[in-house]
């Protein structure tokens, strides 16, 4: 079930007869359940009494959260490095990076990911150095190139075999 103010999905393993003791709820980003759907094809969204495809889960992302192709494009590009991608609300940023179980370890970097050809100020950056400085991450810039003007585009899923990710690393001196 999506919730288009908080952007997470509530999901159930269909597979499980829970019991009291199993009874968890499980909050997942866009990202991720997108990915769970359409990668991994391990996770069922409803929305009502709908079980939502990839392709129609694709359009309802797309249209409570417009970055989310975006933003999902950097996402599948860190997992298939093997990275652990998660929310990086918590330092400012897209994304923070995982190398292991995120509640094993702390992650390594932060995540911007910007529209190609963006620009920003300086002192922007600067901002976001700091805080990455202040809790032990890297920050990594990411922009997805081979967007295109036409919103059909990004209709489907497909379109992410087009999109490349283009990553900085950027430091303090």
């Amino acid at each position: 079930k999506t919730t288009p103010k908080e952007q997470t999905t509530t999901a159930e393993c269909p597979n499980s007869s829970p019991t009291t003791e199993q009874n968890e709820f499980l909050q997942l980003t866009l990202e991720e359940a997108f990915f769970l759907v359409f990668r991994e094809n391990s996770l069922e969204v409803h929305k009502g009494t709908e079980i939502l495809k990839a392709r129609n889960l694709w359009l309802e992302a797309n249209s409570v959260k417009p970055s989310f192709w975006r933003e999902y494009k950097v996402y599948d590009y860190y997992r298939g490095k093997g990275w652990i991608p998660k929310n990086g609300l918590k330092v400012g940023t897209d994304l923070v990076l995982y190398r292991e179980d995120p509640d094993q370890v702390h992650a390594e970097f932060a995540v911007l990911v910007q529209p190609e050809n963006a620009s920003r100020e300086w002192s922007f950056f600067a901002t976001k150095l700091r805080v990455c400085d202040s809790v032990g991450k890297g920050l990594l810039i990411c922009n997805v190139v081979g967007t295109q003007q036409d919103p059909s585009f990004y209709a489907t899923p497909e379109c992410l075999d087009r999109l490349q990710v283009k990553e900085m690393r950027i430091g303090r001196w």
